[in-house]
């Protein structure tokens, strides 16, 4: 398996997309007045690479700015960039850059075909984080969502199907969790007290 399909498997599924895009656009906030516009456009245009820094992965060709922390990642996750350090030195494929400010990092090289995100999952997680961001403050999540495909689409270009595949996964997500919420509710008003 290459280099970027790994990476597209342990941090870009169905899965894991909402973790690892809620960590990609907080690493970009620092440097963007519009992180998911900015993150989204990384994200659909930048192949997926393996580039380490000390704190963190950077999953995108060319751009450091995006990255996920170690600290955030599952074991899984981690193994899975434990395992390809260890193939990719034993081909002799790792390059160690020092930086002009004095960071390090581990890049890849001949990492295999080209690999991106999958938009609709990407505008998935994008969806999934306004959804819970405007639940929670009684706002409009349609709106925003809407709006925010909108900006995204201004500046990526972005295919109608990609657009409705990511709402059929944001419905089938809130129809989920409405689902686990009633659960837990007859769940605990059928609780009897043991004495």
């Amino acid at each position: 398996m290459t280099t970027s399909l790994a990476l597209r498997d342990a941090f870009f599924t169905h899965d894991s997309v909402q973790e690892s895009v809620l960590r990609c656009i907080k690493s970009v906030s620092y440097h963007s007045s519009d992180p998911i516009v900015t993150f989204a456009n990384v994200a659909l245009r930048c192949p997926l690479s393996l580039t380490l820094t000390t704190t963190a992965l950077c999953p995108f060709y060319d751009d450091v700015r995006i990255a996920i922390p170690y600290s955030s990642m599952t074991a899984a996750q981690l193994q899975v960039l434990v395992d390809m350090v260890g193939q990719l030195e034993h081909t002799k494929s790792l390059v160690n850059c020092t930086h002009m400010n004095g960071d390090f990092s581990v890049n890849a090289i001949r990492q295999g075909v080209r690999v991106h995100v999958d938009a609709a999952l990407l505008l998935f997680a994008v969806s999934c984080l306004i959804e819970r961001v405007t639940s929670a403050h009684d706002i409009d999540a349609d709106t925003v969502i809407n709006v925010m495909q909108q900006r995204i689409a201004c500046s990526v270009h972005l295919h109608r199907q990609q657009i409705d595949q990511a709402r059929v996964l944001l419905q089938a997500h809130i129809a989920a969790a409405q689902a686990i919420k009633s659960s837990a509710t007859i769940a605990s008003g059928c609780a009897v007290d043991v004495p």
